[in-house]
């Protein structure tokens, strides 16, 4: 190798770096030890940025294009490096690329269940969330500053760690704030997504990043819960806990009646799952009958005289009135005034009075249809006029 040959290898005349995956947030360029030549090339590409730095020191930012690196271009390092103007000689510099692209379908989710209050489940219960942002870098220098240090590269995957912490800070104390539960919750996920996104902005700026995209996808009740729930539902489908729970009983009362290998537990099951049969459907035919028995209550007043049932007829007016009703159902009077007359002086005995409340006799005497003298029970004829007894 020539001289000429072994200064070129040891000084950079052209920086240009390709990304070597889409993952790339930022990545240094490798110097190998080598000094970069005053009036070298430096290519940026589309939504890459090149940052000098000088002894950890952010120097010079170069947007996308070509440059030529000269002391005109280059006013922080000429400054930190206390370089004279027309400076020509090779220096000694850190070079970063930092992509500027946004990145897309970054999944984030709660590594552990959230404890939250939930009015519907009566107390505090457990839920997981899982969704997906987008970011980008927005501020180079102030994203090295604030997070790269001394590290040769970042990938997204090695980003997502740190920013997955605080996005998940800030779910918990925007679900907290809130006050609201699961169901709640759900209903509302694109406008909570959105009060989260905002929380979080300022928190993604801090670093030199911006939060162009972010969505809570679901929220999720552990599995427990879900089962609880599915089970709840399935009993409201066939009719409430003792439909179940007579279904669970013939269930089982069939596999005892299979019971091949035990014949008195086969009879034994086989009649205690017809007895249950009985009584399951007689259930059922007494509530179709109070349900028939409720619709038919409003028609009965439209009903005639004649059709209704005989009971104890009233001594107002004479209707039936039906045993155990409370009124008669023709002229309204109540029914602790039905009852007989009395046979002296034809005042209403209330049923099951001993004595008549108006003149005093005995309830259970008559009077003679003649001259109206009281008659004894069993008497035949009328100790006053002989009149026989009607």
């Amino acid at each position: 190798m020539g001289i000429l040959g072994f200064i070129k290898g040891q000084f950079i005349d052209v920086i240009d770096c390709f990304e070597e995956s889409d993952d790339n947030v930022f990545w240094r360029f490798p110097m190998n030890g080598k000094d970069i030549m005053m009036n070298a090339q430096l290519i940026v590409r589309p939504a890459q940025n090149a940052i000098f730095v000088n002894e950890g020191q952010i120097a010079d930012v170069f947007q996308p294009g070509t440059w030529t690196l000269t002391t005109q271009n280059m006013p922080v390092m000429t400054k930190l490096k206390s370089w004279k103007y027309g400076f020509e000689s090779p220096f000694k510099a850190d070079v970063f690329y930092v992509s500027t692209r946004q990145f897309t379908d970054q999944l984030w989710g709660t590594p552990s269940p959230l404890a939250i209050s939930d009015p519907e489940f009566g107390g505090r219960i457990l839920i997981q969330s899982r969704g997906q942002f987008a970011y980008r870098v927005a501020d180079p220098t102030r994203f090295l500053e604030e997070y790269a240090g001394t590290r040769e590269s970042c990938s997204t995957q090695m980003l997502l760690g740190y920013l997955r912490g605080f996005i998940v800070q800030y779910l918990r104390d925007g679900i907290m704030e809130s006050g609201l539960g699961y169901s709640a919750l759900n209903r509302q996920l694109i406008e909570f997504s959105d009060k989260i996104a905002e929380s979080l902005a300022g928190k993604f700026t801090a670093i030199g990043l911006e939060l162009t995209s972010f969505v809570i996808q679901e929220m999720e009740l552990p599995e427990n819960l879900r089962n609880a729930i599915g089970r709840g539902a399935e009993v409201n489908l066939m009719g409430g806990l003792n439909t179940v729970a007579t279904l669970g009983a013939l269930d089982a009362m069939k596999t005892a009646a299979a019971n091949e290998g035990n014949p008195a537990a086969a009879m034994g099951g086989g009649i205690a799952m017809a007895a249950m049969m009985g009584q399951m459907f007689g259930q059922i035919g007494q509530n179709m009958q109070t349900g028939m028995a409720q619709q038919g209550g409003s028609r009965t007043s439209a009903q005639p005289a004649s059709d209704r049932v005989q009971g104890t007829p009233c001594p107002e007016c004479g209707a039936s009135v039906p045993t155990g009703a409370k009124f008669c159902p023709d002229c309204g009077k109540p029914a602790v005034a039905l009852g007989n007359r009395c046979g002296c002086c034809s005042a209403v005995v209330p049923a099951g009075a001993k004595f008549c409340p108006e003149c005093g006799k005995p309830a259970g005497l008559s009077a003679c249809p003649k001259c109206g003298a009281a008659l004894a029970p069993g008497v035949k004829f009328c100790p006053e006029c002989g009149t026989a007894k009607g």
